[in-house]
């Protein structure tokens, strides 16, 4: 039952919202004065790194068409060829030291030769066999994404609304399954003191490969944030339930990680190199607004997981002994070394107040992973694929003004909702 909910924990950690290799032990990297575990190889004194993670230190769009590698800063253009140590920038052309090369599915580029053409200075130091990359000056798209969220920090409490679709796609032990799912979010948020209250309807729209039904109102729940703690109703029971759970510190998932917010998980995601950019203003009812393009790519992702897991307790609170956590483990490795995650936010903000109006969200990923064998059922180990495509869309508004909050008195704690749903199995499917 244990490896079933790990996983389960880790998709919905993907709905609020690939574990790094480990790096060669002779050398190290250091970016922004931090240590970077990611993935890169050292070739003939030429580091190679991974073309997402080198356009997110220098905040730059990157795209793969063919064997074409563009990455663009501004108005600066670099042009790269898979496996060709020829190079042009700014429609000059140059020569590198190594090739761009692509390891499964990650495209691999020249580290010095990709940050310096940018501005961002690269230094070797012999002695501690260290690759340092310097901080790179802020872009004005940084500038004022860092001018929204203290926009926000200062309104304090603000409303949101949002629209999603999403489309998975799931196959294992030769089944296919397809699911089409729709959801309305009503939420109200305070930042200080934090306090969330949200209503989520979520509808199965169309589902396919499997005769089971899905009751309309299985994804039907109410959710408070406050002082008190974390509470939640629960398709088909009755009343309030708190969520606790030994070893899970559900205070700090849900304030660090866990609001709903989706500027809150864009300052997240950037604290971990997602690349920040300006669009092209919009004009809305007569109005112009600006647009600040946030792209998060796997890496970022991963490392916002690691983090997720290592600060909450997340593992250590599911395994119930060394061997099983040690398993479990082993399933979340297999399950983020496989993930392939790509997410981009345009956020529309007024640029008289710098407060967002207007959010659009795209997501798509995708997994592969071993399942383990269950004993006690019987099933041998299977592989299983997913893939994930989310598109939604939020508005923000009420900012400064307070709502209610409701006053739960009567609840039941998430022991005893199991014990009284224990009860309820009959004993033949137990």
């Amino acid at each position: 039952m244990r490896k079933p909910l790990i996983i389960v924990l880790s998709l919905l950690l993907l709905a609020m919202l690939a574990a790094p290799a480990a790096a060669a032990s002779t050398f190290s990297l250091k970016v922004n004065d931090k240590a970077y575990d990611g993935e890169f190889s050292v070739i003939d004194g030429t580091t190679i790194v991974p073309l997402d993670f080198a356009g997110s230190i220098i905040g730059a769009q990157t795209t793969v068409e063919n064997e074409q590698i563009k990455i663009e800063k501004d108005k600066a253009v670099m042009m790269l060829t898979l496996n060709s140590k020829q190079a042009s920038f700014n429609q000059k052309q140059e020569d590198m030291l190594q090739a761009p090369a692509r390891n499964n599915d990650t495209y691999m580029v020249p580290l010095r030769y990709v940050m310096e053409s940018f501005g961002t200075q690269v230094e070797w130091n012999p002695a501690t066999y260290e690759i340092i990359v310097k901080p790179a000056a802020q872009t004005a798209a940084d500038k004022i994404f860092g001018q929204i969220s203290e926009a926000m920090i200062k309104s304090n409490t603000y409303k949101m609304k949002a629209a999603t679709k999403m489309d998975i796609d799931m196959a294992m032990g030769g089944e296919d399954v397809q699911m089409s799912m729709s959801s309305t979010i009503n939420a109200s948020l305070s930042q200080k003191p934090m306090i969330l209250v949200m209503d989520t309807n979520m509808n199965i729209d169309a589902l396919s490969g499997t005769e089971e039904e899905v009751p309309s109102d299985l994804l039907k729940t109410q959710m408070v944030f406050n002082e008190d703690g974390y509470f939640m109703t629960m398709p088909g029971q009755e009343g309030w339930v708190k969520v606790e759970m030994d070893g899970i510190d559900f205070n700090k998932l849900m304030e660090q990680y866990g609001s709903q917010d989706p500027m809150d998980s864009i300052k997240q995601m950037k604290e971990f190199g997602a690349v920040v950019s300006e669009k092209e203003d919009q004009v809305i009812d007569g109005k112009t607004y600006g647009v600040i393009n946030v792209v998060m790519g796997p890496e970022v992702i991963a490392k916002y997981f690691d983090e997720i897991m290592g600060q909450t307790g997340i593992l250590g609170a599911i395994g119930a002994n060394a061997q099983e956590s040690a398993e479990i483990e082993a399933v979340m490795k297999d399950l983020f070394n496989n993930l392939k995650a790509d997410i981009s936010y345009d956020i529309i903000y007024d640029k008289d107040t710098l407060l967002p109006s207007n959010m659009k969200m795209d997501s798509v990923v995708s997994m592969n992973m071993t399942v383990p064998a269950n004993e006690t059922a019987g099933t041998p180990a299977q592989e299983m694929q997913m893939k994930m495509d989310q598109k939604a869309e939020y508005q923000i508004y009420d900012y400064g003004i307070a709502f209610p909050v409701p006053v739960i008195d009567d609840y039941k704690t998430m022991d005893e909702l199991l014990a009284e749903m224990i009860v309820e199995i009959p004993e033949e499917e137990i």
